[in-house]
Formats: C-alpha cells, structure tokens, sequence
C-alpha cells in the first residue's frame, strides 16, 4: 500500500495556494537565514490544471503532474523535444523504474513501512486488552461483580467471568477473542 499524496491544504488549511518554498532559519532571528541551498518546495499540482507551455515552470509543472502516465500525451511529446532538462529527468526516472535493484529497494522501503504501521496497530490493540485486563483485576479487586465489571469494560458478565476464571491467563483470553 503506497502512502498516497499530502496536500499542503491538509498542513495550512487557510492557504489557498499552489506552492509553497520553506527554507531554515534561526527560530529567534528569522532573518538569519541557515543556507539558501536547501529549501522544501510544496506544489498542490492537482490545482494546475492550465498550463502554458512556453514557459519552463509550466512545462516542468506538467512534466511532474503527468510523468508516468500510460497514455500517448501530445503536450508531453512536445515538452520533451523542447526542453532537454525535462528530457534528461524523464531518462532518469525511466531509468529508476526500470532498475529492478532501485524498484526492489523502493518496495523494500514501501514493505517496511507497512510493517512498521501495522506493528503499531498491534500494539495499540496489545494496549488495550492489557488495559482492559487490569481494569477488570482491579475491579474484582474491589469486590465488583462480574455483571457490573462487564459494564464498566465493555464486555459480557461471561467474558469477564472467564477472564477472571483464567487469572493471569486472562490477558490472552482477551487478546485471542474480543
């Protein structure tokens, strides 16, 4: 599963623009400007929809927009033959998807943050059974009965009398079959 894309609306919401050019700065004295040679540019490129192509931002604009696309594109044959830059970009990528070491490290790094998110979803399920364990322990502890512990946990009065039956088994009682 790709991550799809951000668009700045999601991070500056009251911004209706189509680009954005961060760069660093001392937080104290904003004009003390760390280097000009790093900068992160935001481009809402699904805003663009006009597009003139005698300009060199609006042929890279429609480069980065449309690359990748499966059908023929006359305006893209065009920005090609005309721009050489774009040109040697567009040889670049072809040559990055087509490199099985850079597509197999790139679904690698795509793998690994599958995993990494769904070790989280994992953990925070773990969290609440634990949670909902000690709860119920707890609980029982204060000579609640079952039915009313049921209620405070979100359970049946049979399921909280299992866990209970189970003592520190009741954790992957709980985790095994909510």
């Amino acid at each position: 599963m790709a991550a799809g894309p951000v668009w700045i609306s999601a991070f500056f919401p009251r911004k209706n623009c189509l680009h954005l050019c961060f760069m660093l700065r001392e937080k104290d004295m904003p004009e003390l400007l760390l280097t000009d040679h790093l900068a992160l540019h935001f481009l809402e490129l699904p805003k663009i929809t006009d597009y003139n192509v005698e300009k060199t931002i609006d042929m890279w604009l429609y480069y980065l927009k449309n690359e990748g696309q499966s059908r023929e594109d006359k305006i893209m044959e065009t920005i090609l033959k005309n721009n050489p830059h774009i040109a040697s970009a567009r040889e670049k990528y072809i040559k990055f998807t087509q490199d099985e070491h850079m597509r197999e490290a790139y679904e690698s790094h795509l793998k690994w943050k599958r995993d990494q998110k769904t070790d989280l979803l994992y953990a925070e399920k773990k969290g609440r059974h634990e949670e909902k364990f000690e709860t119920i322990m707890r609980l029982s502890k204060l000579n609640l009965n079952p039915h009313d512990i049921a209620v405070g946990v979100g359970l049946t009065p049979e399921k909280v009398k299992e866990v209970l039956a189970a003592g520190d088994k009741g954790l992957d009682l709980l985790a095994g079959k909510e």
